[in-house]
């Protein structure tokens, strides 16, 4: 980081490294940084759509709708942009999305499937979003993104037996990116298996030490934490908790680790007068 930031101050007319330097900073959860940079970027060179994508998206993180949606009339095709659009409820960008999602190319029916499916999200919509990355990998079968997405949704719909063959299918290819493991994770979560989940996060943070890689293994270790006290393995719990609250990703799962180790302490010094 302290290096793009050195190269875009000797270089402030490079719209690429402007535009490194919002991503960066996205990826560290912290929008409000990045928008400055990702502005400057799209404004030195509005040709490239992804410029374009990084600055809707820096609004998107900041709850800024509106914005996002000022900015729909210049995206020109799909991608990350198209679905920033959608999302802030653009309709002309849901209706491309929907007629791109059964065109005869493959990547681009994949790409526009891919972002129906993350607009289809959530419990009511978990069929639609599953179907759509279904779809996503018979028109792409080589590409794993699609693959690890399809595998996460699947274990957080209760579907572990698909899950759990499709994982293979990324095991087999020896895939071991951050997607694989944050895919591996859910498979271990949908199953009850708080040591696998644990150590597919730790190796999706290890790869990829971003805001949210730290936050989801912080959480992932606060939630085995409990369920380990619950099983009567206090010693693991605290291991746990001790873990994520030194990580620091998220305020609140470190004050609930804190909160609950002085519980514990408090409970054993109890335990030990008796």
């Amino acid at each position: 980081m302290p290096l793009l930031r050195a190269e875009s101050e000797d270089h402030p007319r490079s719209a690429w490294l402007h535009y490194r330097l919002a991503w960066a900073l996205d990826g560290l959860g912290r929008p409000d940084s990045a928008l400055a940079h990702a502005r400057a970027a799209w404004d030195l060179d509005p040709t490239r759509e992804r410029y374009l994508s990084e600055l809707m998206k820096a609004l998107a993180m900041l709850g800024r709708g509106d914005e996002v949606l000022a900015l729909a009339g210049f995206v020109r095709g799909g991608g990350a942009a198209r679905y920033y659009a959608a999302s802030a409820g653009d309709g002309a960008s849901l209706e491309y999305l929907l007629r791109t999602a059964s065109a005869d190319d493959d990547s681009a029916a994949a790409d526009a499937c891919c972002w129906l499916s993350v607009l289809a999200s959530g419990d009511r919509a978990a069929d639609s979003s599953i179907a759509l990355l279904r779809r996503c990998v018979s028109l792409e079968p080589g590409d794993p993104f699609y693959r690890c997405m399809l595998v996460e949704r699947l274990a957080d719909a209760g579907r572990t037996d698909e899950a759990v063959l499709n994982l293979e299918v990324l095991r087999r290819e020896r895939r071991r990116d951050p997607a694989y493991w944050q895919a591996a994770a859910a498979v271990a979560g949908a199953l009850g298996d708080d040591l696998l989940r644990t150590w597919a996060l730790r190796r999706c943070w290890q790869s990829r030490q971003t805001a949210a890689a730290s936050r989801e293994l912080a959480w992932g270790l606060y939630s085995g934490a409990r369920r380990a006290l619950s099983r009567g393995d206090s010693g693991l719990a605290e291991q746990w908790l001790t873990e994520a609250g030194r990580l620091g990703g998220d305020s609140a799962v470190t004050a609930s680790c804190e909160s609950l180790l002085v519980l514990m302490g408090e409970f054993e010094s109890r335990a030990a007068g008796w």
